[in-house]
This record gives C-alpha cells, sequence and structure tokens, in this order.
C-alpha cells in the first residue's frame, strides 16, 4: 500500500522536526518509500532491526525513528500550528525549493525550509543565517563578518 502525496508531506513534516533524524536519513526513508507496495506511514511500524537492515539506518536513529508516534497525526498537527503561524513548508521536490541547495547539497540538502513570505526570492542571490543552539566563538565571528550591523 502506497501513500497519498498529501499523507508523504505530513511524514515528512514529522521526520523533519524529529530530533536525530537529518536530511540523510530523511533520503532514505524516501528512497524506501518510493518503491512498490510500500507506504511511508508504515515504515514507523517496522522494527528497528528492519529499520537497520533495510534503511540502514544506525541504532540509535532507528530507535528514535521506531518511537514516532502516529506521524501523520503529527505532522497535521505541526502543518496547522505552521498555517496558524503564517509560516510554509517547502519540501525538496517543490517546485519553490531552491535548485541551487539541492545542487550545491546534494543529498545533504535540507528536506524541509520553513519560511515566511515570498519563496520566489529563493531563486535570487541571497545571504542565508543560520542558527545554532550554542554557537562557538567561529561561528559567531563567520555571522558578524556575513551580515553587517543595521544602519
Amino acid at each position: 500500500m502506497t501513500c497519498r502525496p498529501d499523507e508523504v508531506r505530513l511524514c515528512q513534516l514529522c521526520l523533519a522536526v524529529t530530533a536525530g533524524v537529518g536530511p540523510r536519513t530523511h533520503h532514505k526513508v524516501l528512497t524506501v518509500a518510493r518503491a512498490p507496495g510500500v507506504s511511508m506511514a508504515d515504515l514507523f511500524d517496522w522494527p528497528a532491526s528492519r529499520l537497520e537492515s533495510e534503511l540502514g539506518l544506525d541504532p540509535a536513529t532507528a530507535r528514535k525513528f521506531q518511537k514516532i508516534d502516529n506521524p501523520l497525526r503529527q505532522g497535521n498537527n505541526l502543518k496547522e500550528e505552521l498555517a496558524g503561524r503564517g509560516v510554509e513548508a517547502v519540501l525538496k521536490g517543490d517546485m519553490q525549493y531552491p535548485d541551487r541547495l539541492t545542487r550545491c547539497l546534494g543529498q545533504d540538502a535540507p528536506p524541509v525550509l520553513f519560511m515566511k513570505g515570498d519563496p520566489s526570492i529563493l531563486d535570487r542571490p541571497t545571504v542565508a543565517v543560520v542558527g545554532w543552539t550554542t554557537p562557538g566563538p567561529a561561528g559567531s565571528c563567520s555571522l558578524v563578518r556575513a551580515a553587517p550591523a543595521p544602519p
């Protein structure tokens, strides 16, 4: 059984906010979910050992993945929360997703971009500001050099 596109999208949103699940794991899951007869939502019911053997997940990531309860509901809750804040989720593969991110980063490109505003600006020359929860001195210094203080 395969998921409808909207269900795959909800599962992707759920994965995007799951700690320990990065772009490469996201890519592995999508690749397997595209196989005939495989439902992305069903992957969340697989035992950790199968996630390790068929998706190539490390044991810790497989356990985190397996603990996700009802990804469709979680994805829908996130979708509604984002809509309430005026935030759009742009998934890799969407028309609004910037091609250059995929070209430059390949499988390491973020699977989901959360944004407010006009997505067409992503096709123009841009400066990105990436946040850390605890930036080190080098990261802080780079940010100061890249983004001068506002006038």
